[in-house]
């Protein structure tokens, strides 16, 4: 009977666990109107002759891409450089230390 009980119970907790990653998991994590509005910004902003930088020969979405400070130091836009930043860092890298530690 605690047998039978404790199976029943496990099986509740791992269809709650199921419930609750589908739940959380499986919702777009950017909306349309935020992927809109990075779009405009790479147009608008980030392409704009007005922020080229003549010294790095680079664009501002270059600079802000590549993450190289020393060589593409980012002087605006910090919102964007940081968001990018923290993807680099979820994403797995290419050596094997960083695949297990980071990322799906």
């Amino acid at each position: 009977l605690l047998l039978s009980f404790l199976l029943l119970l496990n099986m509740l907790c791992q269809m709650e666990f199921i419930g609750l990653s589908n739940r959380s998991l499986s919702q777009p994590s950017f909306t349309p109107e935020f992927q809109d509005g990075l779009w405009s910004w790479r147009i608008n902003i980030g392409l704009n002759g007005k922020y080229y930088d003549k010294m790095t020969v680079s664009s501002l979405s270059e600079r802000i891409c590549n993450q190289t400070a020393r060589l593409y130091p980012v002087e605006m836009s910090d919102d964007k450089n940081t968001m990018i930043a923290n993807i680099n860092r979820y994403l797995p890298g290419s050596g094997i230390v960083e695949q297990i530690y980071n990322g799906p």
